[in-house]
């Protein structure tokens, strides 16, 4: 069968979020490169934008911390290492990265200390 113009080439369905996304360089000792917003997900992997596109070349490696929503006690994040796959222009210095995740991201999470009043039990 024959792909047509807009045909989704993916075998995994892509699903738009907006999470907090922090990338850091896995080949550097995991240097810091940026923040950014998750654009959306696959099975197999992830896109985000960036606005710092230079930071990029295919086949990089990269070590990725997605922030899940938390609460007051609660704060979770994935992590993982992922291949840039795909550079693709979106705006002026923007850039969608395309990654393919090496493995299974992995789930921490962790509880913050809340603060209790005065006379306040455990």
């Amino acid at each position: 069968m024959e792909q047509g113009k807009g045909t989704e080439r993916r075998a995994s369905q892509r699903f738009a979020m907006d999470f907090k996304i922090s990338i850091y360089d896995h080949e550097n000792g995991r240097r810091f490169l940026e923040d950014s917003v998750l654009h959306d997900v696959s099975g197999v992997g992830i896109s985000f934008l960036s606005r710092s596109p230079q930071l990029y070349q295919t086949g990089q490696r990269l070590h990725i911390c997605i922030v899940l929503p938390g609460t007051d006690t609660l704060e979770a994040r994935l992590e993982g290492d992922a291949t840039v796959v795909r550079l693709d222009a979106y705006a002026e210095s923007t850039a969608s990265v395309g990654l393919l995740m090496d493995n299974p991201l992995d789930f921490i999470s962790g509880m913050h200390q809340v603060p209790r009043e005065p006379g306040q039990g455990v």
